[in-house]
């Protein structure tokens, strides 16, 4: 969840499924309350993959553009300096 939330991603469904898992997990008894569980989580994980990379994608592209950005004004900076020699 922390990733999601770090991406700008909202997880607050995953994080109510997680707790509802672990509230589950805690109950587990039986090795088919545990094959059900894993299988739940899987489908879970499953349904998070398109918000990690989405959100992974969009954080990747705000820091290129920083750089950008702070090279662009490094290099605009440079040419002034250039200039008033």
């Amino acid at each position: 969840m922390i990733c999601l939330h770090q991406y700008g991603e909202n997880a607050k469904a995953f994080q109510s499924q997680h707790d509802a898992d672990a509230n589950e997990l805690a109950s587990a008894s039986a090795l088919a309350d545990y094959l059900t569980l894993a299988q739940i989580i899987n489908k879970q994980t499953i349904v998070m993959e398109l918000p990690l990379v989405r959100g992974k994608a969009r954080y990747d592209l705000a820091s290129l553009r920083h750089l950008i950005d702070t090279r662009a004004g490094a290099e605009s900076a440079q040419r002034v300096r250039i200039r008033q020699r």
